[in-house]
């Protein structure tokens, strides 16, 4: 999901929205949006695709997901040399390619081979939905509260900056990727981190649509929380300014006061691809304003699943608003994929039972069992592992995996990671 190019306006002044936002409006939102409310409800065409595949050889591509792996970044299943590629976050400010991180939802711009399974990233977004402090935590449910939303973490949650729920605490800033499940009313969690920044790249932030908004003193809402304009820079929105029912990124230094969060700016995203015909697109995601196979809109992009491929034992008449799915398609002339290929994705099953498979490789940091190690790779990622269910592949041992051993590991997103192969690297 892009942005407009960009044009600013500080939001008018306002009387409290706190006022006017009572709690059945509240309650009212939260359903519509399924208690979050994230950034995926608007669907149409995007921008032009600002350079992408200005430079190298196969199909121009987009690719939107959790990456699943490393040794150049592996995303939907297509390995990206990424060794060129641009690294931004989601407003565009940029970020160092060792910060991408298993769990993490990206956008990359590039190129495809014709293999499908290897490409060229030019451009790399980190789009998380959430940046804030916790406000609660439920051991027992694996939840924790971030800006009014609720965050599930599972087995298939990866923590690279704790070991699990358990290491965090209230008040910890964290900043989490993931999808919404409109069904259960929370955001399913790839990737919670504990961000070590800069105090300009703390700020908070949420990803979300605006579910009410009181004409009379401009206040919203967004998932749970409470917005208050007043003084904030907007940005990207139409002439007649804020509506229900766009996609917003919201950001802030201040923290909410007594429910009602006064953002420093408000931008306004615009889904889809971009316009353009041609573009190979592989898209996980939500499925959110379901009309029909063949107008739906998964993660912010237009789709048109008439023509496609159910694979995994899914079939259109299973398609819904909440589905979370992946899908291979072409761009067509209007900014919409039209898909070859749509398979289910559960992995954000609480019971893990769908997980992200994932690879990586590395040196061996520190070995107390095989139960227990860490593997560190070349852009110095830690990744700790739990080899004591993993096939080793022939001509490895046990006796290979030692301190300062290289290694290659395929296993299941998590906290540890779950291996299900090892292979020493000689």
């Amino acid at each position: 999901m892009r942005t407009r190019s960009p044009k600013s306006a500080p939001a008018a002044a306002v009387p409290d929205p706190a006022a006017r936002l009572d709690a059945s409006g509240r309650r009212d939102a939260l359903l519509a949006l399924g208690g979050l409310g994230l950034a995926l409800a608007g669907c149409g065409g995007g921008d032009d695709l600002a350079g992408v595949g200005t430079g190298g050889t196969g199909q121009i591509a987009y690719s939107s997901g959790p990456v699943s792996g490393f040794g150049s970044v592996i995303v939907n299943g297509v390995r990206f040399d990424d060794r060129g590629a641009r690294v931004t976050d989601d407003a565009g400010r940029p970020r160092d390619l060792a910060a991408l991180a298993i769990g993490m939802v990206v956008e990359v711009d590039g190129r495809v081979a014709e293999d499908g399974a290897t490409g060229t990233a030019e451009r790399i977004r980190i789009v998380s939905e959430l940046r804030g402090p916790i406000e609660s935590i439920d051991l027992q449910a694996g939840r924790f509260g971030v800006l009014g939303a609720v965050v599930q973490t599972g087995v298939a949650t990866a923590f690279p900056d704790a070991r699990g729920l358990a290491g965090l605490a209230v008040g910890a800033l964290v900043e989490v990727h993931g999808f919404a499940d409109v069904t259960a009313a929370l955001l399913r969690a790839t990737l919670v981190e504990t961000p070590d920044a800069p105090v300009a790249a703390r700020a908070l932030k949420l990803r979300g649509t605006i579910g009410t908004l009181d004409a009379a003193t401009g206040g919203f809402v967004v998932g749970g929380l409470a917005i208050d304009p007043r003084g904030a820079r907007v940005s990207n929105a139409p002439a007649t300014g804020l509506q229900a029912g766009q996609a917003v990124r919201l950001e802030g230094t201040a923290s909410p006061r007594s429910g009602v969060w006064r953002p420093d700016t408000i931008t306004v995203l615009e889904a889809g691809v971009g316009a353009g015909g041609s573009v190979r697109a592989q898209i996980e995601g939500t499925v959110v304003a379901f009309k029909s196979v063949s107008d739906l809109c998964v993660a912010g992009v237009p789709v048109d699943a008439s023509g496609a491929t159910f694979v995994d034992g899914l079939r259109p008449a299973q398609l819904r608003d909440g589905r979370r799915l992946r899908l291979i398609g072409l761009t067509s002339t209007d900014g919409r994929v039209m898909a070859k290929v749509v398979q289910p994705r559960d992995d954000d099953a609480i019971d893990g039972s769908g997980e992200d498979a994932v690879r990586f490789a590395g040196t061996i940091l520190r070995f107390a069992s095989l139960a227990d190690f860490q593997v560190r790779d070349r852009a110095g990622r830690r990744f700790t592992v739990d080899g004591s269910g993993a096939t080793l592949a022939p001509g490895t041992t046990v006796a290979d995996l030692r301190l300062g051993a290289a290694v290659m590991v395929e296993g299941r997103r998590g906290t540890p990671f779950a291996a299900t192969l090892l292979r020493a690297v000689r």
